[in-house]
């Protein structure tokens, strides 16, 4: 049994032709790689509205595959696939509580459309009496101890919805648990049963770093799952570039940006983020958005203090008058100029804390 797992597409009327030849891409990858159908795990819009206004457009692109698309409900899309919204020939909608297809591929397919305030304990019962191995659809979040420290951070963005324990898998005939919510990036694991987060197949917010992916799945029925990550070559991606701010240092802070800029692909869309300190804020803010202005990305996150301000802590000034750069030999100097920017940076860190 062979398909590919996507999610979190998160198509939205104001970007739907983009949006749209990244679905068109992920139709393009289940056909070159003989996939059996596409399983798109949840939020293929961004809303029940969008669903609305863009589902002739998603029609069409559907129904130029001549294979199964299984379309699960997600937070975000929960009422998008009532019995009279047609998304064409090919394509399936996961409507009833647990909704079995069973003449896919050779093991049976569970989708578990997502409903407010439901949880995976409560579909246990329904999936016990199943003979496996199981592929198992749902949209939500699966708490394991080695993802808990992005789930955090994401459920900032994307909330917390449609719990899964490790408890809950328990005794079950599961093969693979194919997920969609979370949209940091492709994840993985293989206990306590093999599971994928594909991540956005889209990036929805500047938090999304790295190229998208999509999942390739073949089971087997004799282990684990085989899981194979693909980019998705054309789609937009962000790409983080840090920066560091000195008073003195300024053309080179620009360089080093230039630099990344050089080097960034083709389709990153560039994240950057300026810590430090600046004695013209103003300017240096002004400077940075010309440069990135048309290239895509967010605003550029600034956070700088007054050098004019750190001039004032007594040891700091001790330690610039000390050093006495300008005094210095050529390796003197570059060991002097380094040691300030490590102790500047330092005292930036300790009032970012204090903040």
């Amino acid at each position: 049994m062979k398909f590919l797992h996507a999610a979190d597409l998160h198509l939205q009327t104001a970007a739907a032709a983009e949006q749209l030849d990244a679905l068109k891409l992920i139709l393009r990858l289940a056909d070159e790689n003989n996939a059996e159908f596409l399983l798109f795990a949840g939020d293929l819009f961004d809303s029940d509205h969008d669903a609305d206004r863009i589902r002739p457009q998603v029609r069409e692109v559907l129904t130029s595959w001549d294979k199964p698309t299984v379309l699960v409900p997600g937070n975000h899309d929960a009422s998008s696939y009532s019995t009279t919204a047609d998304y064409g020939e090919h394509a399936l909608a996961a409507r009833e509580d647990i909704h079995v297809f069973e003449k896919l591929g050779e093991f049976p397919l569970v989708c578990l459309p997502y409903q407010e305030k439901r949880a995976f304990a409560d579909c246990r019962e329904g999936l016990a009496h199943l003979k496996g191995p199981l592929v198992v659809c749902c949209h939500g979040t699966l708490y394991l101890e080695q993802w808990l420290g992005w789930l955090r951070e994401e459920k900032e963005d994307v909330g917390d919805y449609f719990p899964v324990y490790p408890e809950d898998l328990k005794g079950l005939s599961i093969g693979y648990l194919a997920m969609g919510h979370f949209h940091k990036g492709f994840s993985q694991t293989t206990s306590p049963v093999t599971c994928c987060y594909p991540g956005s197949a889209f990036p929805v917010t500047a938090r999304e770093l790295g190229p998208r992916s999509v999942a390739l799945v073949h089971l087997n029925g004799e282990g684990s799952a085989q899981v194979i990550p693909l980019n998705l070559k054309g789609v937009p991606w962000y790409q983080e570039v840090s920066l560091k701010s000195l008073p003195w240092r300024e053309d080179e802070m620009f360089a080093e940006l230039e630099q990344h800029l050089k080097n960034l692909d083709p389709q990153a869309r560039p994240v950057v983020s300026v810590t430090g300190y600046a004695q013209d804020e103003r300017g240096l803010r002004e400077r940075l958005e010309r440069r990135l202005k048309g290239l895509g990305g967010p605003q550029p996150k600034i956070e700088l203090f007054d050098y004019s301000r750190l001039m004032e802590n007594t040891f700091y000034r001790m330690f610039v008058e000390e050093i006495e750069i300008e005094k210095a030999d050529q390796q003197e100097k570059a060991i002097s100029e380094k040691a300030l920017e490590i102790i500047t940076h330092g005292f930036s860190r300790l009032q970012k804390r204090s903040r």
